[in-house]
């Protein structure tokens, strides 16, 4: 059961956006038994996490929290939330812009190489649907903990951009629906 506990690690920070993007990557690189999932709006492959948001945001206010155990999920706050499990071989991820450069080295994961849990929370895509390109910011809040595998799964999806990436015809494989929000 997720608790209230505070984040062990917390980034706060603008990520310039382009192509819709940006990653969170480890050093390290290799590891045979790592699920690997692409579609929707987080796409876990290899060595990084891809996050989408939508196609006119100029940047994103990125914020990303660590936590000892699952967080308290903040939805009601978001527009679209899914969820995805990663292995970490190195146990250090780097905050990564559009064009893969590195924005910020974070600290380094709760529980060191392993399994985790990502969840990722994206809002305001409904003002930028509406607006001009480049026009402003997609809030993106990740959420990481130390957690075996499980299947990806969407909490939430309301946005257009989020039903872009999520139509009901992919909602079999590889994200099942939540039973709870």
């Amino acid at each position: 059961m997720p608790t209230n506990k505070e984040s062990a690690y917390q980034y706060a920070g603008r990520v310039p956006i382009r192509f819709s993007q940006f990653y969170l990557s480890e050093r390290e690189t290799g590891c045979p038994i790592r699920p690997m999932f692409d579609p929707g709006l987080m796409a876990i492959r290899d060595d990084r996490i891809k996050f989408t948001v939508e196609t006119r945001a100029s940047y994103a206010n990125v914020v990303i929290e660590t936590f000892d155990e699952p967080p308290v999920s903040r939805s009601a706050d978001y527009q679209d939330v899914v969820e995805g499990s990663y292995y970490c071989v190195s146990g250090e991820l780097g905050l990564l812009d559009w064009s893969k450069a590195l924005v910020e080295s974070l600290a380094p994961l709760p529980a060191g190489s392993g399994e985790y849990r990502m969840r990722y929370h994206l809002r305001n895509t409904a003002d930028l649907a509406a607006s001009g390109p480049g026009t402003g910011p997609a809030d993106c809040l990740v959420q990481i903990w130390p957690q075996a595998w499980e299947e990806a799964v969407e909490v939430k999806i309301t946005s257009s951009a989020g039903r872009f990436w999520h139509p009901r015809e992919r909602l079999a494989w590889p994200f099942a629906r939540a039973t709870d929000t």
